[in-house]
């Protein structure tokens, strides 16, 4: 977060695990929309994921990756301030997934450890809990 408490510069990579237990069916994944938000305030553009084609009984692992800069409004920018304050941030990306015709949102929560002087800009790395169904 920058001195005057308004702006932070975010980084963030994440991997979605796509799975199709069915079977003999071929299912298509397309328009995939990761929204990344923390404290319920839009990190920058949603983050276009690539379309594939997934045959059954099997997973594919689909890469996110986005960075910016986000001026935070007043009550995020508090929420940011004591977030850091407990050791750790919760960053929430909701996805928007097109199957064929259907589509589904679904929402995915990372909690990550706040970087240390000694470290600044290290890498957090966290393996996140299942994404729910909205």
């Amino acid at each position: 977060m920058e001195e005057n408490g308004t702006a932070i510069n975010y980084n963030l990579s994440a991997l979605f695990s796509f799975s199709n237990p069915g079977n003999n069916f071929q299912v298509s994944f397309n328009d995939i929309a990761a929204e990344p938000s923390y404290g319920g305030q839009k990190l920058g553009p949603d983050a276009g994921l690539p379309s594939f084609k997934l045959p059954s009984k099997k997973t594919m692992l689909v890469p996110m990756e986005v960075e910016g800069r986000q001026v935070l409004d007043g009550s995020v920018a508090t929420m940011y301030a004591e977030d850091a304050g407990r050791g750790f941030f919760t960053i929430q990306v909701k996805l928007h997934v097109k199957e064929g015709d259907d589509s589904e949102d679904f929402l995915c929560t990372f909690q990550f450890p706040v970087p240390t002087e000694s470290w600044p800009g290290t890498p957090n790395l966290f393996d996140g809990d299942e994404c729910i169904p909205l």
